[in-house]
């Protein structure tokens, strides 16, 4: 599964560091369905590229933040 497939099936954003490693933020909505602006959160799991696309969408759920 690649990055982005799992990024949609979350309904998340892929983020990249220095390093260039990559975690996956979830949007968040409010009461009414609106987005909400979120910072990335400290700590946030950024892993390389072919580690998220080895990973079931179960796995990255745990791991996105």
């Amino acid at each position: 599964m690649t990055i982005q497939e799992l990024a949609t099936i979350h309904d998340a954003t892929i983020i990249t560091d220095r390093v260039g490693d990559i975690a996956l933020l979830r949007r968040h909505y409010d009461d009414d369905g609106v987005r909400q602006l979120r910072h990335v959160p400290d700590p946030c799991d950024h892993l390389p590229e072919s580690e998220w696309e080895a990973m079931t969408p179960e796995q990255a759920a745990t791991r996105s933040c």
